[in-house]
């Protein structure tokens, strides 16, 4: 989806892939953070509904695009390992 409707920003979807891989919890406030710039470009542009300004400039669609790519990332297992978010709370021997 992201490389159909953003073309060459499919670029993010990579350079995404590894920063979830190397700071998976850095996923969520990358998308947060894009689309609080993308409400910040809406809310201060001069001409909100002119073609090419506000939430119709390139620069608000591919924030855009980013959050929503940053969003969707699916979970990396990282091989040789389990999961370090999650708490076993199974009692050994069991």
């Amino acid at each position: 989806v992201i490389a159909v409707a953003g073309g060459p920003v499919a670029i993010a979807v990579p350079a995404l892939a590894l920063a979830g891989w190397w700071r998976p919890r850095w996923l969520p406030a990358i998308a947060a953070g894009a689309m609080v710039m993308v409400g910040l470009m809406v809310a201060l542009s001069s001409h909100p509904t002119v073609m090419g300004s506000g939430p119709f400039s390139g620069g608000a669609q591919l924030l855009a695009l980013i959050a929503l790519t940053a969003a969707l990332m699916p979970a990396i297992a990282r091989p040789g390992g389990a999961d370090p978010r999650r708490a076993d709370t199974t009692p050994e021997g069991n």
